[in-house]
């Protein structure tokens, strides 16, 4: 975190006290709850400062400040008070020393809370955020990973082979032969892939070349196995669906079951309950950060039910994405 200058802190005295500062004389002393109180409702309502050594109505003007002499026991202190990292910064003027705390914002669908306290700021108080409100912060959702536009990535970077998979699955989904004759360009931009010319994380995980996911994407990976090493694989969804769904059901076999008074062969692994099962766990995921563990899915017929397994290797944090359903 860059350290203030004199011309910020100058800037924050001349604005009015809203929802993103709050400024307090404190000349001796200043209470750690109510410090925790104020952080947690500053959050709550998008992040800002707590200035500690400023006269609260303005003009203000410097007053000096001896709360909290060891900044970095109060930032420790926070954290362990409200499990996030909250900077607190010591800044010398001509005037006195002011300290500075730097209050992050919420992510989107959490709210912080002391103690089971929800609080945000009334006027000159606080007071408990309503039931409503909070309920209106929990629907909320994050941002969509998939959506994104993948900086350096271009249509070179996607699989000619994946594309023409995917054209083909969706006119076929579709019943559309009209799709079989649009160019990759089309195909891509009528499902979302490319946004404004640009190619987005969707299309490089569904499409991308093994060289762009190794360049562009390499801490994150979909590998399927049945697979004798542990040798990384990463390729497209797109392209090494049907591979990889040939060599499941080679090992997974055949059944035979008693269907009313004859005896049928049934295959152990569907194509849709194996392509439904690996789009769920794809699209619950975005790709920023690796995990590597093992899941399960059991695909079902009529025979019973057998578990095949998949290694993923994924982040940690689990997101809603907008993966083309046709995959």
């Amino acid at each position: 975190m860059p350290a203030t200058t004199p011309e910020e802190l100058q800037q924050w005295l001349d604005e009015p006290e809203g929802s993103r500062l709050e400024f307090k004389e404190a000349k001796q002393h200043f209470d750690f709850e109510k410090l925790v109180h104020y952080c947690v409702a500053i959050a709550n309502e998008g992040g800002g400062k707590v200035i500690l050594g400023v006269t609260d109505r303005r003009p203000r003007r410097v007053v000096g400040t001896q709360a909290f002499a060891e900044p970095g026991r109060t930032e420790s202190g926070l954290h362990e008070r409200l499990s996030h990292r909250v900077p607190v910064e010591e800044v010398q003027t001509d005037d006195g020393r002011v300290l500075v705390v730097h209050v992050p914002a919420r992510l989107p669908g959490t709210a912080w809370q002391d103690k089971g306290q929800y609080l945000k700021r009334a006027g000159d108080g606080l007071v408990g955020m309503p039931a409503d409100e909070l309920r209106s912060i929990f629907s909320e959702t994050g941002p969509d990973f998939s959506a994104q536009v993948c900086p350096g990535a271009t249509l070179e970077d996607l699989a000619a082979e994946a594309i023409g998979e995917f054209r083909t699955r969706w006119a076929a989904r579709e019943r559309d032969d009209r799709r079989l004759r649009w160019p990759a360009v089309q195909i891509l931009t009528d499902s979302e892939l490319l946004v404004d010319g640009g190619i987005t994380y969707a299309a490089l995980v569904l499409l991308g070349t093994r060289a762009a996911l190794s360049r562009l994407l390499g801490q994150a990976e979909v590998v399927f196995e049945y697979r004798s090493s542990e040798a990384p694989v990463p390729r497209p969804i797109g392209s090494s669906f049907a591979k990889a769904f040939s060599f499941c059901r080679m090992r997974s076999g055949r059944r035979s079951i008693s269907a009313t008074i004859a005896r049928v062969t049934r295959t152990v692994c569907s194509d849709s309950s194996f392509r439904r099962s690996t789009r769920c766990l794809s699209v619950r995921r975005s790709s920023m950060r690796s995990l590597t563990g093992t899941i399960g899915w059991v695909a079902r017929c009529s025979s019973g039910s057998t578990r095949v397994g998949s290694r993923w290797s994924a982040p940690v944090d689990f997101r809603p994405v907008s993966l083309p359903r046709t995959c």
